[in-house]
């Protein structure tokens, strides 16, 4: 889950309007995903559909289209750190992504 901290109640107020509004009504012209702000939509564009990705790896010249898939891809290849860790078994993982699917495959029944 994703934590944010806001210094003013009228910030954060503004960032639910704009970041988790049922008002969907920009729309993706290549896909027609819908999204509440116009940021996000051009985000979602540049990133999903464009070869734009600005961000490149220093260790192995991989590029990427976002800060924090670059931060990602470093933490998960290029450095040894395993901060999410299974509850029911103990294995550790450097991704929450990797840790939810791992529980879900190994520890859920379904």
């Amino acid at each position: 889950m994703w934590s944010m901290f806001f210094s003013r109640r009228d910030n954060l107020r503004e960032h639910v309007r704009r970041m988790h509004s049922d008002d969907k009504s920009y729309k993706c012209t290549v896909c027609d995903q819908c999204f509440p702000h116009r940021d996000k939509l051009g985000e979602h564009v540049r990133t999903m559909h464009t070869d734009d990705k600005s961000y490149k790896c220093t260790e192995c010249g991989q590029c990427f289209p976002r800060p924090d898939t670059l931060r990602r891809h470093i933490r998960s290849i290029h450095i040894d750190e395993t901060p999410y860790n299974c509850t029911e078994c103990g294995q550790c993982f450097s991704r929450r992504d990797k840790l939810r699917d791992h529980v879900r495959r190994m520890h859920t029944d379904g």
